[in-house]
């Protein structure tokens, strides 16, 4: 049996994409309107405070440039750095 792999559909519905779509935050709290936060890159070693579809307040910690995929619907707090420093991908 084939294993199931992990194909993102950007929100667009355009399955031609080379990369995902990214958004600079300029503000925290942070909420997409359009979409759900499907990755988040920090160009700054920090903790992020995160809401997810079934918790809030959810915390991770991220080094310096790091991207991990984190389902999120709300970003609410960072411990160092400005909002400039995330990068959300849709």
């Amino acid at each position: 049996m084939p294993a199931l792999v992990f194909a993102p559909m950007p929100i667009n519905g355009d399955p031609t994409q080379a990369s995902p779509d990214v958004e600079t935050i300029s503000a925290l709290p942070f909420t997409p309107n359009n979409y759900v936060i499907r990755a988040i890159r920090c160009n700054t070693a920090m903790t992020l405070t995160y809401d997810s579809w079934f918790t809030a307040s959810r915390t991770a910690k991220f080094a310096a440039g790091e991207t991990r995929y984190i389902m999120a619907t709300k970003i609410t707090g960072q411990s160092a750095g400005v909002p400039s420093d995330i990068e959300v991908m849709y």
